[in-house]
């Protein structure tokens, strides 16, 4: 599910001109929290060497939404 949110976040920041390494910020909603470790082992895979900031919360999310995600972009990061 993470992997296809950073897929969709990465092709509207595409379309934006921007990408994966503009993120400055990501919200994470879990709705158990006990999948974070196997989240944030994707999260890593998905972002590799990028250390945005980010914050990650459990939250009683609808059982058809395991995660719920967030970004902040700025143009004048990851430009070079």
């Amino acid at each position: 599910m993470l992997v296809t949110n950073i897929y969709s976040i990465s092709e509207n920041l595409k379309n934006k001109g921007l990408t994966l390494a503009n993120i400055v910020f990501v919200g994470l909603w879990l709705r158990d929290m006990n999948k974070f470790f196997e989240v944030n082992k994707a999260y890593v895979k998905a972002l590799p060497g990028l250390a945005p900031a980010r914050a990650c919360v459990a939250v009683p999310l609808p059982e058809e939404l395991p995660i719920a995600m967030e970004v902040v972009a700025n143009r004048q990061v990851g430009t070079g």
